[in-house]
């Protein structure tokens, strides 16, 4: 009598199994391999909860860092000791297992122990990013029925319950914890919603246990590592992986300060200085990375770098492969769906040679097929849709019922109550069945720097303007930059065309990442013949960006050169740069600013901190602080000179 897990993985491997051999009955049964279709029946352990294998870690090494920060530590006996207290307070108000609590706070070790402690209360957490705008927050905590914030202050208004981690004084002593099944919820994380609405991803203990077991089998280059890098949004479900897998063994979890991470020069020199030896990175993000890497050398303790959260394009790592020791290259498909990752694949150089995208097989644990539109596996060679199922599977939606059914569906032939998620994602499998290749999406759903996005989420947001009739976006390209295009029809031929009231209007309602970089009013929407939107038309326009007016353009030299540098990253004519235009109003992103802020350095011989660039609401403020910091170095160069001749202060030189 087998466990149900297990006689579900063998029925699958077995109805595997029988697809080959009726494929080619000639093959030797030593060379069949069902993997490819079905994943590997993983031995991981999936009925663990995390706050365990993390007790466990603090038992076994109290003294050792569990989080640092730029000077910041905390060992494990203090995180333990601090997110049991936290804990308490928690159960205090009245969380337990099932509740969900929102976490809002950048990532820190005061995240850590906030996360930690909400799990060990036998809740589970949501985790939310302080710099989207508090409309986003404030929907999302009522869209998830959240009625208890974990955060700092400053972030919410009176209307919702907070607990804040900054002040600990009241917190009651530590007392026994609930508890907590693994199959219980652990953490639910919203992503974009082609119905307009965010979608929240309901992920159990046990789905993320046997992801981070699943994983060190598969990636034996991290499966020792003791140091790991925390160096995404922790909206962003890839955070989630990098730090429940560095705490769960026992490992240190490094964490940049706010920015650092994006840029490339000083993060390279922080994973050095920390001995980081894992590190994940969206391929754009790593693609700005490997110039740094080439010219400096791979440190010696980096085992791995796991590329995630988008398509990888491998040919943009060629030179990668040429940097001296260096440690391996590992591109991962998930879905936050399928917790995090779903699929591995360890790049070589023979890869680079391809126009597409490796990912490789199943995640040990994870069970993947390629099927046609009948449902029915394809053959090697075979296009089709990828189905994720296995121990990763998540719940479902948060209260989406009906969108969890229309997504989360039976296995064909499978055992009672098994599911598979069906990804919209394009896949082919390769010759022989054990290698798979993603070719793109089924569906309107978009990965721009490693987020998912839904144009119809944006394009609810606009038509909830008072003055916007219709409205579609759609994605356009700039070289290897993507970015979206928002068009709208006003209610009023005479209505607001002013395309930055629009653009403020979506920026206190959405993430700067889902704000399209043009917005362009057009009397009506192009049409298909079956009376849909034309979005092949929309994406085929070429829509230049208007040249500003004489008194809004750069005037003195700072500003006229800034422009110039933008305006070439952008691939848009100077005339388009205005006073009151920053990277992101022309499409730019967050890979732009560190390009931006290599070409001031290189320029203007002055090195302003990138969150300066960030902060900067336009060309005039970034020219203001160019300026200054020119002054500045001019007048410590007259200083050394004037100390140099010896003369004394006041004098002339």
């Amino acid at each position: 009598r087998l466990p149900r897990a297990t006689a579900g993985r063998l029925l699958e491997l077995t109805v595997a199994a029988t697809r080959l051999l009726a494929a080619d009955p000639q093959r030797p049964l030593t060379a069949l391999d069902a993997r490819a279709d079905s994943g590997p029946a993983g031995d991981v352990d999936a009925h663990t909860c995390l706050h365990t294998l993390v007790g466990a870690a603090a038992r076994a090494r109290p003294d050792a860092i569990a989080v640092s920060q730029h000077g910041a530590q905390l060992s494990y006996r203090a995180l333990d000791a601090w997110s049991d207290r936290l804990a308490a307070a928690l159960r205090d108000r009245g969380v337990g297992p099932e509740t969900l609590v929102g976490l809002c706070l950048e990532p820190s070790p005061r995240f850590v122990v906030a996360a930690l402690g909400i799990v060990k209360a036998g809740g589970a957490y949501l985790p939310m990013d302080p710099a989207d705008p508090v409309l986003r927050r404030t929907g999302l905590c009522a869209d998830a029925g959240v009625r208890l914030v974990v955060t700092r202050h400053g972030l919410f208004g009176p209307g919702v319950e907070q607990l804040f981690v900054d002040e600990p004084g009241g917190w009651p002593p530590p007392a026994p914890a609930p508890r907590v099944h693994p199959a219980g919820l652990a953490y639910t994380i919203y992503t974009s919603g082609s119905t307009g609405q965010p979608k929240g991803v309901q992920v159990s203990h046990a789905s993320l246990a046997g992801l981070i077991a699943g994983l060190r089998r598969a990636v034996p280059a991290a499966a020792g590592a003791t140091v790991w890098s925390l160096t995404h949004s922790p909206a962003f479900d890839v955070s989630v992986f990098e730090m429940w897998a560095a705490l769960t063994a026992g490992g240190r979890l490094v964490v940049p300060a706010a920015g650092l991470a994006r840029t490339p020069d000083e993060l390279w020199s922080y994973l050095v200085r920390e001995r980081v030896a894992v590190l994940s990175q969206t391929p754009s993000a790593f693609g700005e990375l490997t110039p740094v890497a080439l010219r400096a050398g791979a440190p010696g303790s980096l085992a791995a770098v796991l590329l995630a959260g988008e398509a990888c394009e491998v040919a943009r790592f060629r030179r990668w492969f040429d940097v001296p020791g260096r440690p391996a290259l590992v591109n991962l498909y998930g879905i936050t769906e399928t917790t995090v990752h779903a699929m591995v694949r360890e790049l070589h150089p023979r890869d680079a040679q391809a126009a597409v995208s490796p990912i490789g097989r199943a995640i040990p644990g994870q069970l993947v097929v390629v099927r046609d539109g009948d449902g029915v596996p394809v053959p090697d060679g075979g296009r089709g849709e990828l189905y994720v199922g296995g121990v990763g599977l998540a719940r479902g939606y948060r209260n989406r019922p009906g969108l969890t059914a229309e997504r989360f569906v039976p296995v064909p032939g499978g055992w009672p109550g098994a599911r598979w998620y069906r990804s919209s994602d394009a896949a082919r499998v390769l010759p022989g069945g054990t290698d798979v290749t993603y070719l793109g999406r089924l569906d309107d759903q978009l990965k721009l720097r490693g987020y998912r996005i839904e144009p119809g989420e944006i394009e609810g947001v606009l038509l909830t303007h008072p003055g916007v009739r219709a409205a579609a976006v759609v994605p356009h390209a700039a070289g290897q930059r993507g970015y979206l295009t928002g068009y709208v029809v006003l209610d009023r031929p005479d209505g607001e065309r002013d395309e930055d009231t629009l653009r403020q209007y979506l920026a206190e309602r959405l993430p700067r990442y889902l704000v399209p970089a043009r917005l362009v009013v057009l009397d009506a929407l192009p049409l298909t013949r079956n009376g849909k939107v034309d979005r092949a038309a929309l994406a085929a326009r070429v829509e230049p960006v208007p040249s500003r007016a004489a008194e809004d353009r750069p005037r003195t030299a700072t500003e006229r050169t800034l422009a110039a540098i933008l305006a070439g990253l952008l691939g848009v004519d100077e005339s388009a740069v205005g006073l009151r235009d920053n990277v992101f109003d022309l499409g730019g992103d967050s890979l732009t600013v560190t390009q931006f802020h290599a070409r001031i350095v290189e320029t203007f011989r002055v090195d302003p901190p990138v969150r300066r660039i960030y902060q900067a609401l336009d060309i005039t403020s970034l020219a203001a602080t160019v300026d200054e910091l020119r002054a500045q170095w001019q007048r410590e160069a007259v200083r050394s000179a004037l100390a140099e001749v010896g003369a004394a202060p006041g004098e002339q030189p």
